[in-house]
């Protein structure tokens, strides 16, 4: 492998965590009548306040995928979530789902 083909990859990792970091950022939009999608309302976002990072409905799965492939491993590891999806069907109730996250 060429130097070029190493900075060009690197740079290419840094460009993609920018725009990860970016579309979890919902401060931009704060008080702002675009504010209508499913991410918000209050009990679908969470905020660090000390931080301000940010996990919506919509960033969260991207975002613990982003955390398993920054995990050391070798070449012959493939470190990635497991999802485990279960229904919940509950006489004269709506059916329920929940997920189990199991992380490398």
């Amino acid at each position: 492998m060429t130097i070029a083909f190493l900075r060009n990859a690197r740079n290419s990792e840094e460009t993609l965590r920018r725009e990860a970091i970016e579309r979890t950022d919902l401060s931009h939009l704060k008080d702002s009548s675009r504010l209508i999608s499913v991410d918000t309302h209050p009990e679908t976002i969470y905020q660090v306040k000390s931080t301000g990072a940010v996990v919506s409905l919509n960033s969260a799965v991207g975002l613990v995928h982003f955390y398993c492939s920054q995990l050391p491993s070798d070449r012959y590891s493939i470190l990635r979530p497991e999802f485990i999806m279960e229904k919940h069907e509950n006489p004269g109730a709506p059916t329920e789902y929940s997920c189990r996250l199991q992380l490398p």
